[in-house]
């Protein structure tokens, strides 16, 4: 048991290559519809195969650190496939990562400046994020049923996720409506924030290493 609270309070730092932010909850928490928590979020997909590799990697070295013990297939990882349209007409988004964090994340251009809150980070946009993965662990009863009779048996379900953190903007798109930012580096002919403040100078040149 000792182990295992160790576990939960252990995190793996991940910066996330440039993805596109898809239906983010970046400048405000997600409060209204189906699936509000309350929480700052986004979904991100990758842009290229190359990237999506690199990333699972890094999330199965994250799991087995994260999780030793677990049998690694039973793990689940913060990556999926998104898809556009409903049932039949459904088709695939491609692969991505989910992010949410409770607190709302700092946000810097290209430049390392930061931005107000009051800039939005739209669908469309390219960002890449200061994460961490980090294990979480999910106990349930389920019902089987042998030679015609039930019984309850209980389960656990092991898995990392990743937390959202600084967010760095390559792109900006504003269709939609706290941190130092030390994990980015400046980005050459991205989208640069026009404000006599800049700050972020914290941001280092290593980040993007995966």
């Amino acid at each position: 048991m000792a182990e295992k609270s160790k576990q939960k309070l252990e995190t793996v730092n991940f910066v996330t290559p440039w993805v596109i932010a898809r239906y983010p909850k970046i400048s405000k928490p997600d409060t209204q519809g189906k699936f509000a928590d309350n929480k700052f979020k986004t979904d991100a997909l990758f842009m290229n195969d190359a990237d999506y590799k690199a990333t699972l990697a890094a999330a199965q070295a994250a799991a087995k650190k994260l999780w030793p013990s677990i049998d690694q297939e039973l793990v689940q990882l913060p990556i999926k496939e998104f898809f556009d349209g409903k049932d039949e007409d459904k088709t695939s988004a491609g692969m991505g990562l989910v992010l949410k964090s409770k607190f709302r994340p700092a946000v810097f251009d290209a430049k390392k400046k930061k931005l107000p809150e009051g800039v939005t980070i739209g669908g469309g946009s390219e960002i890449r994020v200061a994460s961490a993965f980090f294990p979480w662990s999910k106990a349930s009863e389920e019902v089987i049923v042998e030679n015609g009779k039930r019984r309850k048996e209980k389960t656990t379900a092991y898995g990392i996720s990743l937390r959202l953190g600084d967010v760095q903007v390559r792109k900006l798109e504003q269709n939609q409506g706290q941190g130092d930012g030390s994990a980015f580096d400046t980005v050459d002919g991205g989208f640069e924030y026009d404000a006599a403040d800049a700050g972020g100078e914290q941001f280092t040149d290593d980040a993007t290493d995966l």
